[in-house]
């Protein structure tokens, strides 16, 4: 297919903007969350994501981004994808508490009232306690 166009952005122009992106000096720390109805919606000031809090949950933390892996690039689509990976581990969430929310935040505080939320997910609900690790796999794709 061929398109003619006065702007391109090239695939690898979209790899190397995701990967910087999705650093950690930008917005590149995994939120957790738990909500009754994981729905996300516009009708509040937190659009539905709700975080674990430290006052029920104090062995929680935000957990870092990592790239992961190669660069996906499709000739057909110009579409370039990119993985990351987070490690929630055994010593993050100890005490059962349940979740099935997370969110790209751009902040390792989770206290930090001026965090930005950029991107938000649920999954199915389940107890994390200290005899469980998950790692989740993101994919980025433009």
């Amino acid at each position: 297919m061929v398109v003619s166009s006065d702007q391109i952005v090239y695939m690898n122009g979209k790899e190397k903007g995701l990967q910087k992106l999705f650093s950690q000096e930008n917005f590149g720390y995994l939120a957790i969350g738990y909500s009754d109805d994981p729905a996300f919606s516009n009708d509040d000031n937190n659009n539905g994501f709700n975080e674990i809090k430290l006052a029920d949950e104090p062995t929680y933390t935000r957990v870092p981004l990592q790239l992961q892996g190669n660069t996906i690039k499709d000739n057909d689509t110009g579409k370039v994808s990119v993985k990351f990976t987070a490690d929630l581990d055994i010593d993050n969430i100890q005490y059962g508490s349940q979740i099935n929310q997370l969110a790209i935040v751009d902040s390792s505080d989770s206290t930090d009232p001026n965090t930005v939320h950029y991107a938000a997910a649920v999954f199915p609900k389940f107890t994390k306690n200290s005899d469980i690790a998950i790692t989740f796999l993101i994919e980025m794709k433009i």
